[in-house]
């Protein structure tokens, strides 16, 4: 994404007809685009203005271009170019020879750095200046979370996003539902309970009317006229994108309700799996609960009171102790037998194995696609503003799953280091609680903890020095990788 301190960087919108090329050479494979064609939701094209030789020039910074491109116009000398076997090719087909390579001396001037740049000249009174990807990392006009991205090269890449969300617009769209209805059962001899509705901010009661509406036509819940034994209150959860989420606080329901106690997979239970990937992606079931359709009897225990009247959900509520183990349960089933697909609650990890990135990526692709199928067969909806496709590491489970091995999530890090200095016997315990979260990550912690664990016995006097504060902050400046575990090699005990 473009830095925010880079004042020179400028959006503009683009005609839908876009100058698109493509570089081919004679005797290479590689694909190289330029002025690559986006219908990016947010910023279409981004412009700098840069000193290219003697003149200030608007050029064009490309994301998707692996080369820089001048048109012939901006040339002193063509004296300059360097003969080229090259060839430009767009995307209709229009073949463009261009008239050669040259090396320009391109200045930054938001920090007056210099950088001498080659350009591919063509001829046309189309043509942009335009610098490629590599370029503008280079200059440091845009940065990269590397984190999240895996370099995959163009010939490597068996498809896009977009492409994905094309062959599969179905299973993005709408409202999931998961094979067979789910029977709450009660234990013997409960007392139903009847709770009044809660009040609601005043702000939110306009918001709360639409939801309920939404959920209505979207077949998510039912309006109940009809007396019914449980009554439960509503609880509504602002999201973090001012809209707000309808749950129900079943908590007298939650005490009868029976349990399948199905098990979820950990994190250490996945991890041996991933001895060799190299290639990952996440996407995340869409209201993972509505998957699950309620019986009659089972919707009538779920009614809940709220401002607008009394309604009963059709569908496995968030807030029901048995929503969870019962969806993971429905989603295996639904996704049993699929290669290099594990999940975990709402999020399916997929991942590609191989000796090779190259080798890792077609496995990957292969398992995607299998699991997109799949999902369309069994009517599991995914969310797409939630997908992560073709990483080379990322957050699962509360860690960093990487091509290397296991990584502590910098968020967690980022928490212990900013925990306020505990104060009291209790607050040192929740403390060392969470460093315990993340202690396979820190080697000898038990010694190193020694000084905090004291703070904890009876009969001590209560002090805290730099030696507490730094006892663990100190091991997680250097975090190690954690290699997986591999059943085909040896182990040393």
């Amino acid at each position: 994404m473009a830095k925010a301190n880079v004042n020179i960087v400028k959006r503009e919108s683009g005609s839908d007809d876009e100058y698109c090329l493509r570089l081919e050479s004679l005797d290479e494979s590689e694909i190289l685009c330029v002025h690559l064609a986006s219908d990016h939701e947010y910023v279409r094209k981004l412009f700098a203005t840069i000193s290219l030789g003697n003149l200030m020039v608007k050029i064009q910074l490309d994301r998707g271009a692996t080369c820089n491109l001048l048109p012939a116009k901006y040339l002193e000398d063509r004296n300059k170019l360097t003969p080229t076997r090259k060839r430009l090719t767009m995307y209709n087909d229009t073949m463009i020879k261009p008239l050669g390579t040259c090396k320009m001396e391109v200045r930054n001037p938001k920090n007056a750095r210099s950088y001498h740049v080659e350009f591919v000249v063509v001829d046309s009174d189309r043509a942009v200046p335009i610098l490629g990807n590599q370029t503008m990392q280079q200059m440091d006009l845009i940065s990269v979370q590397q984190h999240n991205v895996m370099s995959v090269s163009t010939s490597q890449a068996g498809f896009t996003a977009e492409q994905l969300l094309k062959d599969y617009p179905d299973v993005f769209e709408g409202t999931g539902k998961l094979a067979g209805q789910y029977t709450l059962e009660v234990v013997d001899g409960a007392m139903p309970v009847v709770h009044p509705p809660r009040r609601v901010p005043v702000v939110l009661k306009g918001k709360l009317k639409e939801e309920l509406d939404r959920l209505q036509s979207l077949g998510i819940i039912e309006q109940v006229t009809d007396p019914t034994p449980w009554v439960s209150s509503l609880v509504t959860v602002l999201k973090p994108n001012g809209q707000i989420r309808v749950c129900i606080d079943p908590k007298d329901l939650n005490r009868v309700l029976s349990r399948s106690h199905y098990p979820t997979p950990t994190i250490d239970e996945i991890l041996p799996e991933l001895s060799r990937a190299k290639v990952f992606s996440i996407v995340d079931a869409k209201n993972r609960f509505w998957h699950v359709e309620l019986d009659d009897d089972s919707s009538r225990l779920t009614t809940f009171n709220s401002p607008f009247g009394v309604f009963h959900w059709l569908c496995l509520p968030f807030g029901l102790c048995t929503a969870p183990e019962e969806f993971q349960r429905r989603l295996n089933h639904a996704l049993e037998g699929l290669k290099g697909v594990r999940t975990n609650h709402d999020d399916i990890l997929v991942f590609g194995e191989g000796s090779t990135e190259d080798e890792a990526l077609v496995d990957h692709d292969r398992n995607l696609r299998s699991l997109m199928q799949r999902c369309r067969e069994q009517n599991v909806k995914l969310n797409k503003a939630k997908v992560k496709l073709w990483c080379g590491e990322l957050p699962f489970l509360g860690h960093l799953i990487t091509k290397d091995g296991l990584k502590a999530d910098p968020a967690n890090i980022r928490a212990v280091l900013e925990v306020p200095t505990p104060t009291d016997v209790s607050s040192v315990r929740r403390f060392l609680g969470f460093t315990n979260y993340m202690s396979k990550f820190l080697p000898r912690l038990s010694d190193v903890c020694e000084p905090l664990r004291k703070l904890t016995l009876p009969d001590v006097e209560w002090f805290w020095t730099n030696l507490h504060d730094s006892a663990v902050k100190r091991l997680l400046t250097n975090t190690p990788v954690l290699k997986y575990f591999d059943s085909t090699k040896g182990v040393t005990l």
